[in-house]
């Protein structure tokens, strides 16, 4: 019988965590360095070097493209989480993706920030346009010309 190993054991939990929804190089080497600190039982030298094998394992695989997830992640938040542009880019550069890559996503997205912001208008069936439904889709990463131009629209229509 084969002797399940430590690199195993961390192997089938990336596998786990993978399966969940898809995940930037970032989360992955975040995610096993809080798992091999947890655990304690390698040398924090070979850490580095059994996270760098475990990324090169799932990439060669193709389970990593940081140009896909941030197109999915865009695609996601757009239609479940309506956010502004703003947003997305603070989100996706949390999840550890280029600039380069969130500025070409979110071109090619090509975002209709003002009819997302009509969306939760009428999702949270707002009556009167105060600063505080204004303060609400600045905090969603919308524009405040965006957001002015919407809530015109949106009373005129009403």
């Amino acid at each position: 019988m084969a002797k399940f190993t430590f690199y195993d054991y961390i192997r089938s939990r990336l596998d786990r965590f993978l399966l969940r929804r898809p995940r930037s190089e970032f989360e992955i080497r975040h995610y096993l360095r809080g798992k091999l600190i947890r655990k304690n039982i390698v040398d924090k030298d070979k850490q580095e070097a059994i996270i760098a094998d475990l990324v090169k394992e799932v990439q060669d695989l193709g389970s990593i493209d940081d140009e896909k997830f941030a197109q999915w992640w865009v695609d996601e938040r757009t239609y479940f989480k309506p956010r502004g542009k703003k947003a997305l880019q603070f989100e996706l550069y949390r999840k550890g993706i280029p600039k380069d890559i969130i500025d070409e996503t979110i071109t090619a997205a090509n975002i209709d920030e003002k009819a997302l912001i009509l969306q939760l208008i009428a999702k949270k069936h707002f009556t009167d346009f105060n600063q505080k439904v204004i303060q609400f889709l600045l905090r969603k990463g919308f524009s405040y010309q965006n957001i002015k131009k919407a809530i015109e629209e949106w009373e005129k229509k009403r």
